[in-house]
């Protein structure tokens, strides 16, 4: 499980948006193509994130990710942020997937 979330965060950090497809839950990529996950991104850039948690419940289970940001937007300040991320996955079919916010 920890070795997923870790695999999903480093394809983010490398905007490596395939990868982080790959990932993502199957009804999630059966509804959404690539293109459209790749238009749905913001304007934040992921420069660092550590795993800080891993609580599971059976088939569901939350990762606590420390993440260090940059807004990408010209108007902005450009300094790092540092955010706590929650954020859901799930075991389909004996594999860990993470649960896409808007699904």
């Amino acid at each position: 499980m920890k070795a997923r979330g870790q695999a999903f965060w480093e394809a983010r950090i490398k905007e490596d948006y395939a990868g982080q497809y790959a990932l993502l839950e199957p009804k999630v990529r059966r509804q959404m193509s690539l293109t459209n996950y790749i238009q749905a991104q913001g304007p934040l850039q992921y420069l660092e994130a550590r795993i800080e948690g891993v609580t599971i419940d059976e088939a569901k289970a939350v990762l606590t990710v420390r993440t260090k940001i940059r807004i990408k937007h010209p108007l902005l300040e450009r300094r790092n942020q540092e955010l706590v991320v929650r954020e859901e996955w799930v075991k389909r079919q004996g594999e860990w997937y993470r649960v896409h916010p808007q699904s």
